[in-house]
């Protein structure tokens, strides 16, 4: 009987350690994905990736609710408003020489920056706790 019930606390630890090990990658894809961000100022057509991986961290905060997958998901969210729109884009494009425009852009380009920082000081504080659960 206790052998039947530790094979079933031990099977059910294994499962959860896979299911911890994905949501891991997914971070993982996550920063470079926003690694790929960083490079440039981006507009709504540039965050298709970072919506589908924003949904699976949605995902494994309900699975993990200890874990503070919902700091990453908040931060990106609040990393999303940050975008500029794709006519703000165009404009952009074709008068450069307009400095509100420009001035505009910077901005923007530095509020991505930060939340891109503070998405990244997430995923740090998540991949640790990952890394501590997996190591028991």
């Amino acid at each position: 009987m206790i052998a039947i019930i530790v094979a079933f606390i031990y099977r059910w630890i294994d499962k959860r350690a896979a299911l911890l090990e994905q949501d891991c990658a997914i971070v993982v894809k996550l920063t470079v994905e926003l690694d790929r961000l960083a490079e440039t100022t981006a507009t709504k057509s540039d965050l298709k990736e970072l919506k589908k991986l924003l949904s699976l961290l949605k995902q494994a905060e309900l699975r993990f609710p200890k874990i503070p997958f919902g700091t990453i998901v908040a931060t990106i969210e609040m990393y999303e408003k940050t975008v500029i729109s794709e006519e703000s884009a165009k404009r952009l494009k074709r008068v450069l020489s307009n400095k509100k425009l420009v001035d505009e852009a910077l901005k923007r380009s530095r509020e991505q920056g930060v939340k891109i920082a503070d998405i990244r000081a997430a995923i740090e504080t998540v991949q640790s706790i990952i890394n501590r659960k997996l190591k028991r």
